[in-house]
């Protein structure tokens, strides 16, 4: 069975969180310390790939800005495609980070006004 660049990535990915996971499980270090929840963020993936896909469909030959004069079409294409894979990569650790900043800071707003008793 052969598996592309791209499956063993998300592999190692998924298995550097589970380690991670058993870690913090077992009173292990951790870069949650706080008491806020968190949780895998499965969707990011789906919409990242989502945009890859399309990313990789918008691949024009007849776009200057996308062939390279000393490039044939095919060595365009393969070179957009690893930029592609590689801009992915970076989008999901980006938008995870992203969105974990902003629901801590939602969390702590909220446990504010709970605190404060706004809703009574």
């Amino acid at each position: 069975m052969k598996i592309t660049k791209k499956q063993l990535k998300r592999i190692i990915q998924e298995e550097a969180k589970r380690i991670l996971r058993e870690q913090e499980n077992a009173g292990g270090p951790s870069a949650h310390s706080h008491h806020w929840p968190t949780v895998d963020w499965s969707n990011v993936d789906d919409l990242v790939d989502k945009w890859e896909s399309e990313e990789l469909d918008s691949f024009n030959r007849n776009d200057p800005s996308m062939i390279r004069d000393e490039l044939s079409v095919s060595e365009a294409r393969e070179l957009w495609n690893a930029q592609v894979f590689a801009a992915s990569d970076e989008l999901k650790e980006d938008l995870s980070q992203r969105i974990r900043d902003l629901s801590l800071v939602a969390m702590k707003e909220m446990t504010e006004r709970l605190i404060n008793g706004d809703f009574e």
